[in-house]
């Protein structure tokens, strides 16, 4: 398989009104009756009893799902009491806004050591009218304390520059002539040579890059021309940048399951016998953009569709119809096994320790991306995070409607 299917998998894997609000009645005590709070601020109350929740209607018309357990909250007697600062969080929220499409991202829940969390597929991409996500996403995410991403987004600018850049370079004293054979230097200087007359600077500092951090940018950029979505973010409309937007504005918790530098080193620097690999399937522009255009990039925009349509099974087949196991080249092995599975492992193992690290009931809202979270159709060779979190015994349950 040529190395545009496998950066395409990559990038894809790697995209007001408020009510008053009684102050008196929330300075004590520390719960309060979800009922008398929902009468004080002109909102309704209904008993949902399959998922053993309050649905609470505001009186601008949107609802809020209180789940019971969640929080705090609890049942005396039929009374359903829940913190003082949890019914605050739900009156003053900003109310939501109507939206186009109903992206549900195969939203699961999940509990464990007396927290719960919310586990959202991303597609890394977006476009405007994606958002708001479908109500069930939305009303989870108000009811979120923690925000989980992939990575950690704590690190300052300069501490993510220094770590680029150390992953972007070769080590000093070498060159990529030093790391690459007399042929396949010939043949990546020939093909940056290529590339470099559509993308200006290709050839800045060419023998001290990374060969696989220079492809991976190059091949990234190329997709974000062609695509018929934002995959790089730089409009602001990646599913992920819209969670994020809510966890910040909201001033919500924000943790990484993964390793800043680590998830860098997986798609930027792999090891010398992957990246040899990598330039060696290294194309001209042109026979890329060929290939995109012959089916690579109707895969992906094959897969846009289904995300947006929420059909995880499509999803499945379309995001692994091009691995075959009985032939697998050593750069689909590194990304089915490193890229994908290890990392689906790792989201689920990091997300337990979260869990049971919390000093109290915790509700998180974890985004990974979509293809970590479907329940994968290629048999044991891949695995996903909602399997990864079964085989530790704890159940995922849909929660999409």
């Amino acid at each position: 398989m040529k190395i545009t299917k496998r950066i395409t998998a990559l990038i894809m894997v790697f995209a007001i009104a408020t009510t008053a609000f009684t102050a008196t009645m929330f300075a004590s005590p520390a719960v309060i009756s979800v009922r008398e709070a929902a009468v004080a601020n002109d909102a309704t109350v209904a008993w949902d009893a399959v998922r053993g929740a309050v649905i609470i209607t505001r009186a601008d018309s949107s609802t809020y799902t209180l789940v019971v357990g969640e929080h705090g909250s609890f049942n005396d007697s039929g009374t359903i009491f829940a913190p003082v600062t949890v019914m605050e969080r739900i009156f003053t929220a900003p109310a939501p806004v109507a939206h186009t499409h109903n992206i549900h991202g195969g939203l699961h829940r999940i509990e464990h050591a007396g927290s719960v969390a919310y586990i959202f597929g991303s597609l890394h991409g977006g476009l405007e009218d994606w958002f708001p996500l479908a109500d069930i996403v939305e009303d989870a995410m108000r009811r979120a304390d923690v925000f989980a991403f992939e990575i950690d987004f704590s690190l300052s600018e300069d501490e993510v520059a220094a770590i680029v850049e150390d992953i972007m370079l070769i080590p000093d004293g070498q060159t990529i002539a030093d790391i690459l054979s007399e042929e396949l230097y010939e043949h990546y200087i020939a093909m940056m040579t290529d590339w470099a007359n559509y993308f200006v600077g290709v050839l800045d500092d060419i023998y001290y890059t990374n060969p696989a951090f220079l492809i991976f940018a190059l091949q990234s950029a190329l997709m974000s021309l062609m695509a018929d979505i934002d995959v790089q973010g730089d409009g602001g409309v990646t599913v992920d940048d819209y969670v994020m937007g809510f966890a910040t504005e909201n001033g919500r918790t924000v943790i990484g399951l993964m390793d800043f530098e680590a998830q860098q080193r997986v798609v930027l620097a792999p090891p010398h016998e992957i990246l040899l690999y990598t330039v060696a399937a290294l194309g001209t522009f042109s026979d890329t953009v060929d290939e995109m255009r012959g089916g690579e990039l109707d895969n992906f925009n094959q897969l846009v569709y289904y995300y947006v349509a929420n059909n995880a099974e499509a999803l499945a087949r379309e995001l692994h119809r091009g691995f075959d196991i009985e032939d697998e080249h050593p750069l689909d092995r590194y990304f089915r096994y490193v890229v994908l599975n290890d990392r689906s492992t790792l989201f689920a193992t990091e997300l337990v320790r979260h869990m049971e690290e919390a000093s109290e009931p915790t509700v998180f809202f974890v985004t990974i991306g979509k293809s970590h979270l479907v329940r994968h159709l290629a048999g044991p060779a891949f695995t996903s995070t909602i399997q990864q979190l079964e085989l530790m015994g704890i159940e995922a349950v849909p929660v999409y409607e």
